[in-house]
């Protein structure tokens, strides 16, 4: 399931899906994984953004980050900075280019 795009997933929503207490889920993410819930989720939306961009280019970049989960264009270009290094925009163009 695509959970990480539902904007309002929370460690107890998935936990309650996954029949587990919410404490014992994120203490599986953190020892196994070393990442907290929210890191993951932001994760996974940053490289669903990123496929989107790749493959879906008429959508807009606040579209993007909607589709992938994000609430706000802020949370996502902050989110996607965070994770590539680079922009949206720049990741697109850069994308787009043409291979040399």
């Amino acid at each position: 399931e695509r959970v990480f795009a539902n904007p309002d997933v929370t460690v107890a929503s998935l936990a309650d899906v996954l029949d587990v207490a919410p404490s014992r889920l994120s203490q599986l993410l953190n020892d196994n994984m070393g990442v907290s819930f929210a890191t993951l989720i932001n994760a996974r939306r940053v490289d669903e953004a990123k496929r989107l961009i790749e493959t879906a280019p008429h959508l807009t970049m606040e579209a993007v980050g909607y589709e992938a989960g994000f609430r706000s264009k802020s949370a996502f270009y902050s989110a996607f900075k965070r994770q590539t290094g680079a922009t949206p925009a720049s990741f697109r163009s850069h994308s787009e280019a043409p291979e040399s």
